[in-house]
Order: structure tokens, then sequence, then C-alpha cells
């Protein structure tokens, strides 16, 4: 379906052209954010590249920070959906947290995301409300997900009784995305194929679980 095939010519589009429309908006925001930054990037812009406009547009998003936070918001969802996959997978929590941290690290090394963080250090002076609401509605909740399941694998005996959830949630989520989000800031590809990808993530998986996995 083309861009002008997604808005009707007259009167409000129904609900399923309302979605298409709004994915599309997101995925155009998404690619003005990366391309150009968050003080480069315009609703003006955002509505003229996408086909539609300037008002369908705030309709949706009161403002571009708000349009910025749903950008955001999309990305951490994909994560929210491979938490869910996890759930459902197994019944082995130990398992649900190795395959959710998996999709932990392929979502931050993805060359969107490195974009999101560019912009996050190179805006946090101008605007410090990004970096406060990144980290309240992405940042924590993730670190959310993982503490949760770090808790469910201890009461099931994979890992120590004495674990600090706090400190070990911490620890795991540093050490799997630390260096490689580092690499990446910094223009590097290291972990851009998925066996030295999946190699790295064995070798910190099997870190985390020689310091907190129960000793026989």
């Amino acid at each position: 379906m083309g861009q002008a095939d997604i808005v009707r010519k007259t009167g409000r589009p129904d609900p399923q052209r309302a979605m298409e429309l709004d994915r599309r908006v997101l995925e155009v925001a998404t690619a003005m954010f990366v391309s150009h930054g968050f003080a480069g990037t315009s609703i003006e812009r955002i509505a003229v590249e996408a086909g539609i406009g300037k008002l369908t547009v705030y309709r949706r998003y009161a403002s571009k920070e708000a349009l910025f936070f749903a950008v955001v918001k999309d990305l951490s969802d994909v994560l929210t959906q491979a938490h869910v996959d996890a759930r459902k997978s197994s019944p082995d929590p130990l398992v649900q947290l190795n395959l959710s941290c998996r999709a932990l690290l392929d979502v931050v090394i993805q060359p969107s995301t490195i974009a999101i963080y560019r912009i996050l250090l190179t805006e946090a002076q101008r605007f410090p409300e990004l970096t406060v609401w990144v980290r309240s509605n992405v940042m924590e909740p993730i670190d959310a997900v993982i503490r949760e399941l770090i808790i469910e694998a201890r009461e099931a005996g994979h890992l120590r009784g004495d674990l600090d959830p706090d400190a070990a949630t911490r620890a795991l989520s540093g050490t799997l995305t630390g260096w490689a989000l580092k690499e990446a800031l910094l223009g590097f590809d290291g972990l851009a194929d998925d066996a030295t990808r999946a190699a790295f993530f064995d070798y910190a998986w099997r870190m985390f679980l020689k310091g907190e996995q129960t000793r026989a």
C-alpha cells in the first residue's frame, strides 16, 4: 500500500488505515531522528517525508518530544515482546532469563538504538527531560524484567540463595551491554555478525553463571 493510500481523501481513516498511518509516522520519525538528530528534526519535515499533513502528526503527538518518546517506546516494545516470547518458550526461569538477555544485547546494538543513544548523549544538557523519561520508561522497566527473572531463578534453586537481585541485575546487564554499546557508539561493529555476537553472549552468560549459579 502506498503513502497516498494510507489516508482517505476525505474524513478520518478507518481503524486499519489509522494503524498503518501510525506505523508510517513512527517509521519516518525514527529515520529522521537517526539521520538528523533531535535538534535537526521537526514535525514539519516528518509530515512532508511521510506524505501527510502536519496537523495529522500533531493529532497524534502534541510535540516533537512526545514523538521522540514514542519512537523510543517503539524500540523498547521489541524487548517487551521478546520477554513475553521468552516466558512462553520454557517454564524454566533461567532459560527465560537467558533468552531475554540475548534479546537485550540484540536490540542494544541495532543501528537505530545506537543512534537514539547518541541523541540522548548529545541532547542531555539541553533537553534533560529526554533522558529522564527514557530512564524511567525504558531502562528501569528493562532492568525490572531482568531482576524479576533473576529472583525467580533464585527461588527455583538455579542461583545462589544469598544472591542480591539488584546487584546481579546491574552486573549482568552491564556485562552484556557495556562493552558492546561502547564499541558501537564509537563506530565499531565488532558484534555485527551473528556468530561473533553469539560467542560474546555465551561467554558473558557463562561468567554470570560462574559467579551466581548454585553449586552442587
